[in-house]
């Protein structure tokens, strides 16, 4: 059965970026239309609040047809914008299979091309959904490592509904006011209940590596935070299979990431169940490193953790173990 048309409800211009392009467009600007749809693609990007109304137009206001030929059509395709409309409004569990790399050698992209057809495959639920989520055109996508340009044309990856962390619309600051976080204080508490817990249950894993315990219990809190996942396959993603799994924030930045077996055939499953049981720990954070701003020492580590002289304090270890921590052959 052929998917529903999700465009329908939202014409060309109606979409919160493509408000902001029209709304903000300077006709007398010495710049080329590119040069000044990207710059105003940045500046929305960078927003710290995107106004309720924008999310939801009114009907019976449509965009200038000759703007939307001239400004927004260029951009990107139907198919993208199909992309953009459903992690605006509505399939947030689906993430985005972005493909960003495309071999030179004929023979290396036909078995590329056979083994993604074969991942969007795998699993029944993404399959039904690869006609918007699966990212593959080498004219638009070959980024190779630098990813982070699919912001410049999908930035509704950045502008859906921030339940996890806030307000909708609204994206966060560090550190977060009282009014940006709902119940914050709660779930500090069960990050601080969760370090305990872990100190006591690995005082060894403690000692050798605090950062490790404090990361694993904050995974409470990186779930309030996570606003999107996506998964690159690049060029290392075929070489071995795994693709990048990122877990992101509202401003961008990596939360957590791992690889992931691509050829595991429940995987995909996995990481959609995970993002629907938003009060649990995502499977694919068992094994996953935490994004540089959000690490003990990152730039938002303070704000974030809290942690007093108590959190720090070392657990006691068992006789056995403290003598045998003390013991050294010479």
């Amino acid at each position: 059965m052929k998917p529903a048309d999700s465009t329908l409800n939202f014409p060309w211009g109606s979409l919160p970026v493509e408000q902001d392009i029209l709304t903000n467009w300077d006709s007398y600007s010495s710049e080329s239309i590119g040069q000044q749809r990207l710059r105003l693609i940045r500046q929305h990007l960078e927003s710290d609040t995107i106004p309720l109304e924008r999310y939801f137009p009114d009907a019976q206001r449509r965009a200038p047809q000759i703007a939307v030929h001239i400004i927004l059509r260029p951009w990107r395709s139907e198919k993208i914008r199909k992309a953009a409309i459903q992690h605006l409004h509505g399939n947030y569990e689906i993430p985005l299979m972005l493909r960003t790399h495309y071999s030179k050698d004929a023979g290396e992209l036909e078995m590329d091309n056979t083994k993604l057809a074969d991942w969007v495959d795998y699993d029944e639920g993404f399959s039904a959904e690869a006609y918007w989520a699966c990212l593959d055109d080498p004219e638009v996508f070959n980024f190779g490592e630098q990813w982070q340009k699919i912001f410049e044309i999908i930035p509704e990856l950045t502008d859906g509904d921030f339940s996890a962390p806030g307000l909708p619309g609204h994206r966060l600051n560090f550190p977060p006011s009282d009014s940006e976080i709902y119940d914050m204080a709660y779930w500090r508490d069960t990050f601080k209940y969760y370090l305990r817990d872990d100190k006591e249950k690995f005082p060894w894993e403690w000692h050798k590596d605090p950062h490790l315990t404090i990361h694993r219990a904050a995974r409470v809190l990186y779930r309030r935070w996570c606003t999107r996942h996506l998964i690159v396959v690049d060029k290392k993603a075929f070489a071995t299979g795994h693709g990048r799994l990122i877990y992101l924030d509202s401003r961008r930045n990596i939360i957590r990431e791992t690889r992931f077996d691509l050829n595991e055939k429940h995987s995909m499953s996995d990481i959609i169940t995970d993002w629907l049981d938003v009060y649990g720990f995502p499977l694919m954070w068992e094994d996953s490193g935490v994004g540089e701003k959000y690490r003990v020492d990152g730039e938002f580590g303070q704000a974030l953790y809290q942690l007093t002289e108590e959190d720090w304090a070392d657990p006691e270890l068992e006789p056995l173990a403290a003598a045998l921590e003390s013991f050294s052959i010479h």
